[in-house]
């Protein structure tokens, strides 16, 4: 009986596990891929289809496809009261699941996000049966798949390696594995202790709308250590270990128990509105400040919404209507609701009028600028409803010993195995040189013009073009639709350089350097935007023994279509730049100026008036009088190409300069050589 209790409990870890792991994993994946294929098929429909052999572009047929599949696969949990309390429910959810999350590795747009949407409907499926008929097991579930999750992404430098093509060997014997257990618990019957629940038990419509907004703070925040590091400006390898910690002590029941001993301290009318103060006000901290007091108050706030889990599954009465599925439902759509407010607080320079009727919606998602921490704190709000709720129950309880075991067993193994991959490697300083090669590359989030999404490529184009400094821009460092992934710390490890960061927006989309030459200074400000946030970053470097001052920036866009709109947003650029002359001046004062170099995304051409002041100012620009063919950075199907990206010198003298000729991203690679002897 025991080996057999013993076998039930390994493989149900496996399994369960399992499930977790790829659930959070499609949801990710789900959220990036439609954003990518949406907006690959406006391009097309702008530029028109450039073929097949063009990777990432998607036909609006495709894109229109995939919609109508992931809205179709998000309302089938509403079919799970015809499975959720029979036995057979986890075999046959842990197979669709296996099998959606091969599809999910192939590399083909429409076979991608249909095996997200099919892995995202299996796991609601399995958690339904888990809500129905193993209730203690629901938030286990979701807590390991957390964990595995972020170790996972610890050794791919915060991208899920998973995900690639080059992993479907790897990936086929994991479902394998996975269906194979499940195949295996199937065929055995329960042992007595592990039998179906004493009471009936389900998840309620409000709990549902809570679960959608954990699953928020989860993916977009708390559950990636290289959001919380950027919100907290504290290194991602001391945030990883110590949110891998926060993430997995509610698996120890002593942990969990300590939280039920506290919250009974407190009326049972105001337990709710405790724990929604308590992590709204770390939020809040985490947001506001900087530092080990942000990084301690995110990773406290971790630890405590994933206590929530436990609240989300709740004790029914044996004749109530079992609306689990359509909890499920309202699960989803809350995090879908959420996720679009998310995306529009970064996007709302570029939200369209939608005509006539429909200006308030324009007026609306423009409105979301700044509201990033609002859109936060409602998810907090959402997800504490069910403790608020729950007067008479406490979910929290102690366990037995071998849980306990398993439990630190597991937090404490975990977080070695993350501090060993999350170190970043050594780089190794160039000193002593007599010139060195500056780049400017906006990477449009990681994205080509047609979105496909390939870091690789853009290292393969900095590696290329034998930059020793790197200026970036249009830099994602977690946001759900470039798939939380911190692309400046990914391209610096990966490149083997130093990384320094300057956030514009929202924490998550900013300016970066990478440098092989030691940096001596660091900061940066925000520019006045009237559009898109954008900002200065400079860094100070030490190639020689004398120091040389690069900018970074990024001007705002001139997209408009009306002819007063465009001369509001030419005033933007005008002030922004007239604000980094200003601070490069603050930088050197009494007006003695040393080697410096401006480098970034100015969006204007060489004929505009933006131009003519960099050359009044005393700046060179080494690419002038170079054809346009071969100095363009910007280009647009066959004919449109531009030239929006700079490097502007000032007290040295260049020796070489290209345009890289890459599609990694809408924007190509420019690089300048100087001479540091002259």
């Amino acid at each position: 009986m025991l080996r057999r209790e013993t076998f039930w409990r390994v493989t149900w870890l496996l399994e369960a596990g399992a499930v977790g792991w790829f659930f959070i994993q499609a949801l990710r994946l789900l959220f990036g891929a439609l954003y990518a294929h949406v907006s690959s098929a406006d391009i097309v429909l702008r530029l028109g289809d450039p073929g097949p052999s063009v990777p990432g572009a998607v036909l609006p047929t495709v894109a229109q496809a995939e919609v109508a599949i992931v809205g179709v696969a998000l309302l089938l949990p509403l079919l799970a009261f015809l499975l959720a309390r029979r036995p057979v429910a986890f075999a046959l959810s842990a197979a669709v699941v296996a099998v959606g999350r091969v599809f999910m590795t192939l590399d083909a747009p429409l076979v991608k996000v249909l095996g997200a949407a099919i892995t995202v409907v299996g796991a609601a499926f399995y958690l339904a049966a888990l809500a129905r008929q193993q209730p203690s097991r629901f938030a286990l579930t979701l807590t390991i798949g957390l964990m595995l999750d972020q170790i996972v992404r610890a050794f791919g430098q915060t991208l899920d390696i998973t995900w690639a093509e080059a992993f479907l060997g790897g990936q086929t014997a994991l479902s394998i594995l996975l269906f194979a257990t499940a195949v295996l618990r199937a065929g055995f019957k329960r042992v007595p202790p592990l039998a179906a629940a004493a009471t009936y038990s389900g998840i309620s419509l409000w709990n549902g709308i809570a679960l959608g907004g954990l699953l928020y703070l989860e993916c977009a925040l708390l559950g990636l250590p290289n959001a919380v590091a950027r919100w907290s400006s504290v290194d991602y390898a001391i945030i990883a270990p110590w949110l891998l910690v926060a993430t997995a002590l509610p698996l120890i029941p002593e942990a969990r128990d300590i939280a039920r001993r506290i919250l009974t301290l407190v009326d049972a009318q105001w337990r709710g509105w405790l724990w929604l103060m308590l992590i709204s006000l770390l939020v809040v901290v985490g947001n506001r400040f900087a530092g080990a007091v942000a990084a301690a108050a995110l990773i406290a706030a971790q630890f405590l919404v994933v206590l929530l889990f436990w609240w989300i599954v709740r004790p029914v009465k044996q004749d109530e209507r079992d609306v689990t599925g359509l909890a499920l439902v309202l699960a989803f759509l809350t995090l879908s609701l959420l996720v679009g407010a998310d995306f529009f607080t970064y996007e709302y320079a570029f939200v369209r009028d939608f005509g006539p009727g429909l200006e308030w919606l324009s007026r609306l998602l423009r409105a979301m600028r700044g509201l990033g921490l609002v859109v936060t704190l409602v998810a907090v709000a959402l997800a504490c409803m069910p403790l608020m709720d729950a007067r008479r129950r406490i979910p929290w309880q102690r366990g037995r010993l071998r849980e306990t075991i398993a439990g630190v067993l597991a937090t404490f193994v975990g977080a070695i195995v993350v501090v060993l991959l999350a170190l970043p490697p050594q780089v190794m300083p160039a000193n002593n040189l007599d010139r060195i090669r500056v780049a400017t590359y906006n990477i449009h989030g990681g994205y080509s013009l047609y979105f496909d999404y390939n870091l690789a490529a853009i290292a393969d184009t900095i590696w290329e073009s034998g930059a020793d400094v790197v200026l970036l821009q249009e830099v994602d460092a977690g946001r759900l639709v470039s798939y939380g992934v911190d692309q400046a710390l990914w391209l610096g490890r990966r490149l083997g350089m130093e990384v320094r960061y300057l956030p514009t927006n929202e924490h998550l989309q900013g300016l970066a350097v990478l440098s092989r030459v030691p940096i001596t200074l660091d900061d940066g400000l925000l520019l006045t935007s009237r559009g898109l946030q954008t900002g200065v970053q400079r860094v100070q470097i030490r190639p020689d023994e004398g120091v040389m001052d690069i900018y970074n920036t990024w001007l705002g866009l001139l997209y408009a279509q009306e002819n007063d709109e465009l001369s509001l947003q030419e005033q933007d650029q005008w002030q922004q730049l007239e604000e980094v002359l200003a601070t490069i001046a603050t930088d050197h004062p009494g007006g003695v100026v040393g080697r410096v170099i401006l480098g970034g995304t100015f969006n204007n051409t060489p004929e505009s008036a933006l131009y003519d002041l960099l050359v009044q100012t005393g700046f060179s620009d080494p690419f002038a009088g170079m054809p346009l063919e071969r100095a363009a950075t910007l280009l647009r199907g066959q004919t449109i190409m531009a030239r929006f990206d700079y490097i502007w010198l000032r007290n040295v003298l260049p020796t070489g300069r290209a345009v890289l000729d890459s599609d990694a991203s809408d924007h190509r690679l420019a690089v300048v050589e100087v001479n540091l002897a002259q």
